[in-house]
Formats: structure tokens, C-alpha cells, sequence
């Protein structure tokens, strides 16, 4: 939660309030794409940190997801791949 509230919401507000940080509204575009920009690239890092834990998971428990019924080979993100890759 630290990286949210340190990184992610900051960089967010600069997108939806920017007179927060500059009095000069001829700034306020400049501040909102720069928030826009750090804002990609904080969700590009916390995508990152999400795909190590999965693989991490699936390594500590290879064999299935915990709580799954599925099949045994079923690793830990697979439902969520199937869903990403469906058109429905």
C-alpha cells in the first residue's frame, strides 16, 4: 500500500487537481501530462511487482492454486490470462 500512497496517488492527483500545485494555470497542462506519464509508469512498476509474485507463487506451489478445483495444473494467475484473452 506504501507504493500507492507514496507514488501512485501523488503522481495521480497532478492529472485531476493540478492548480494544487501550480498557481499559474498556464502550467496545469504541462503538470497534467507529466502526471499522465508517471502515472503509466507507476502502473507499469506495480504490473511488474505483480508478475514476480506470480511467478514466485507458482514456484512455491507448483502443482495448483490454493482453494482451486480445477485442474491440477492450474498455476496461480490462469484464470485471469483466460478472461484477459477471452472476447467475452
Amino acid at each position: 500500500m506504501g507504493i500507492v500512497s507514496n507514488t501512485v496517488h501523488p503522481n495521480f492527483t497532478h492529472i485531476g487537481r493540478p492548480e494544487r500545485f501550480a498557481t499559474d494555470s498556464s502550467v496545469h497542462e504541462h503538470l497534467k501530462a507529466t502526471g499522465r506519464e508517471n502515472f503509466h509508469a507507476n502502473l507499469k512498476e506495480i504490473d511488474g511487482l505483480l508478475t514476480r509474485a506470480k511467478r514466485k507463487l507458482n514456484k512455491a506451489w507448483p502443482h495448483r492454486r490454493p482453494g482451486s478445483r480445477g485442474d491440477e495444473n492450474t498455476k496461480v494467475g490462469d484464470d485471469v490470462a483466460d478472461k484477459e484473452g477471452s472476447d467475452g
